[in-house]
């Protein structure tokens, strides 16, 4: 089946003269389907200060749904039982005749999986091996054929997998400023986090320095190394050229590719893209158990932070500040935009966070609503942010609620786990210590959290905004390390 890979091409020339901490990022949100694709409405979101880019088009978009793997559990389960040629045409066929509904597509989760090398270390043949097909152009020279990101997206196994084909922007001689650019692109497309990285290394050739600093620019480029190497990967391209045991072989390389194998925690595979039949379908089924190693090594959050908080005191825009985009919607006046639980899992300066927003508390239903917010953060460590207006009088309506909330959740011993976000601070007129020194409700609620707070200004400058959330996740490290798992948190 004949496909055009989703082509994410970045517009320079509207992004000439852009300066500031933070650029507006235009993305596309693309609905995709093999019975047709249509452009959603642009959705505006604030996310990367070094990325200069204002519009994001998706100039061809097609959603391949086949099961590429040899076994539907193999990719779970490893076992990669054989498949004839003969039965995977079927399932083939199979896949492709329900492949015009969107209902199973929106059921998966969608896995990323970003491709990176050299020019000419066969990341697009890579790309091809795992969504199958020609979806990815592949190049027989020197120069990259790859110049900006693509992206496609299949399902492998019993995962669905967004494959991130990127260019060598080393070989392309770009500038420092555009390279960052670069990745802060495939940071887009990942949602700042893939779920894992591949590093393309050919196998027949020696590993030189100059590859090892593009591995290293990457890198350095990336910001936070150790979110990267979590997820990292080697693929050793061109297998078919191998003569040598590969295993044995690596004990001999040099210091600087034993370095790059450390950092992926000796994960690898060997691929050979001129295999067929069932060594083609037997070295799938290689990725994608390596696949699965790392999505699962990955997959679980360093903890929770569940925010609460009356209606209109700022829970969403909290929410917003630590996932560094527009992930909650922000409303205006009395009524509660947030009528139900929701929750985005991000990356933020080395943590895995699942940031929760919930809506306001009903006094009929508030024991069944702490139950959902503990189920939504289960299993990971949980902190509650609550947040507090502080242009307004804070009484003992709000302390009583929050006593109550304590005691509904597991009791005293939950408290430490508690942090307070000072909201709407632009609009205060004193001094917020001189607040609290004139409210006996403060005074007790802060004594009960052990003095754990922070204060937002929304409207505070990108520079300052980072200082709070470091802040915060500075006091949020302090009570998870501190403290044994909740009492009547599930375990």
């Amino acid at each position: 089946m004949e496909s055009t890979p989703a082509l994410i091409t970045f517009t320079d020339d509207v992004t000439e003269g852009m300066t500031g901490d933070t650029n507006d990022v235009t993305k596309t949100m693309g609905a995709t389907s093999l019975a047709g694709v249509s452009s959603s409405k642009r959705q505006t979101t604030r996310l990367y200060p070094s990325l200069s880019v204002e519009d994001i088009s998706v100039t061809t978009t097609t959603t391949m749904t086949q099961t590429r793997c040899p076994d539907a559990d193999s990719f779970l389960t490893g076992k990669g039982a054989q498949q004839s040629q003969e039965s995977l045409q079927r399932k083939r066929s199979s896949s492709a005749a329900v492949a015009g509904s969107s209902e199973p597509e929106k059921s998966k989760r969608e896995y990323s999986v970003l491709i990176i090398g050299k020019t000419g270390n066969g990341k697009s043949s890579l790309a091809n091996t795992i969504t199958g097909d020609k979806n990815f152009p592949v190049g027989a020279s020197l120069s990259s054929t790859t110049r900006e990101a693509q992206v496609f997206t299949a399902n492998v196994g019993r995962r669905r997998l967004k494959v991130i084909d990127t260019p060598d922007f080393i070989n392309m001689m770009a500038d420092k400023r555009t390279a960052q650019r670069h990745v802060d692109r495939w940071k887009v497309l990942t949602n700042s986090l893939p779920d894992v990285i591949i590093l393309t290394v050919r196998c027949d050739v020696r590993y030189t320095k100059e590859e090892h600093d593009i591995y290293q620019a990457i890198q350095d480029r990336w910001g936070d190394r150790s979110v990267f190497q979590k997820r990292l990967m080697v693929a050793f391209t061109f297998g078919d050229r191998q003569d040598e045991d590969l295993e044995e072989e690596l004990d001999m390389v040099c210091e600087e590719l034993k370095s790059v194998l450390k950092d992926a925690k000796n994960r690898f595979v060997q691929v050979n893209n001129r295999a067929r039949g069932e060594g083609r379908m037997e070295q799938l089924d290689n990725i994608c158990r390596q696949l699965d190693t790392v999505i699962k090594q990955n997959e679980s959050e360093d903890f929770s932070a569940v925010i609460i908080g009356k209606t209109g005191h700022g829970k969403s825009s909290l929410g917003n500040l630590i996932t560094g985009r527009q992930s909650f919607e922000v409303g205006i006046g009395l009524s509660s935009v947030t009528t139900s639980i929701t929750h985005v899992s991000v990356s933020v300066q080395g943590k895995r966070i699942k940031v929760i927003d919930t809506p306001d508390l009903e006094p009929s239903r508030i024991r069944q609503q702490i139950d959902e917010w503990k189920e939504e953060a289960h299993p990971n460590p949980v902190v509650i942010l609550l947040a507090v207006r502080c242009d307004v009088i804070y009484t003992s309506e709000d302390y009583s609620l929050y006593t109550g909330i304590k005691r509904l959740w597991g009791g005293d011993g939950d408290s430490p786990r508690v942090i307070v976000v000072f909201t709407f601070v632009d609009r205060l007129e004193s001094d917020l210590k001189q607040c609290i020194r004139g409210c006996p409700e403060l005074r007790s609620l802060l004594k009960d959290v052990g003095k754990s707070y922070v204060q937002v200004n929304n409207r505070a400058s990108a520079v300052e905004k980072r200082k709070v959330l470091t802040t915060l996740l500075g006091l949020v490290d302090d009570k998870v390390s501190r403290w044994p798992p909740w009492k009547g948190h599930k375990k």
